[in-house]
């Protein structure tokens, strides 16, 4: 590994790289709406290359597209995917996915938002129910279906049949290191890191 790729792995977040505090989310669920300043943290989080554009939306637009967001994935508060991986009704995941999440070409859900992508999307979904939803990063995909980075990065993958299946593949794996994550947000971010580290090594 060159010393600039070691300096690359080695840098610390930036402040706002942080994922928003757990009893903000425990806000968000009581007030069942995601405020303007709430998704921009969440955006700024997973990609802060597109949090200009964000900035476009109307807060009355926001509101609306997470709280119907919020609505559509509500019947799974009490789910882990994990730990209830025999058990889970796959078909009303995705149903629930898909319905948050929305069509960026009909401007429905979270993709009828300015500046909202489908990684995105995913993260405003893992953020409200991390035992539920992972994020759908790049260096995960390509680490989960075993693809190339450049074609991970196709919007290709960005449907709910390749989310669902990618979940489930997460929910699936008996790798080690992921045997020891509960969560399957916490399972995507291992995806991430190893998709991360093969790329960098490169």
């Amino acid at each position: 590994m060159s010393e600039a790729t070691s300096r690359r792995t080695r840098r610390a977040p930036k402040s706002y790289q942080h994922p928003i505090e757990v009893s903000r989310i425990e806000e968000i669920w009581r007030r069942g709406e995601i405020t303007p300043l709430e998704l921009m943290r969440i955006v700024a989080w997973k990609s802060a290359l597109g949090l200009a554009e964000v900035t476009v939306n109307d807060e009355s637009s926001i509101r609306s597209a997470t709280r119907s967001a919020i609505v559509a994935v509500s019947f799974l508060r009490d789910t882990n995917v994990v730990a209830q991986r025999h058990s889970v009704d796959w078909t009303a995941w995705r149903g629930a996915a898909a319905d948050a999440i929305g069509s960026k070409s009909a401007k429905t859900g979270l993709l009828g938002l300015r500046g909202i992508g489908y990684p995105v999307a995913t993260a405003v979904l893992a953020t409200l129910l991390p035992n539920v939803f992972p994020v759908m990063d790049r260096y995960a995909i390509s680490e989960i279906f075993g693809t190339t980075l450049r074609d991970a990065k196709s919007p290709n993958w960005h449907t709910a049949d390749y989310y669902t299946e990618y979940c489930r593949r997460l929910v699936g794996s008996e790798a080690s290191e992921m045997r020891a994550k509960t969560s399957v947000h916490e399972r995507d971010k291992v995806a991430m890191n190893a998709g991360m580290k093969k790329a960098l090594a490169k």
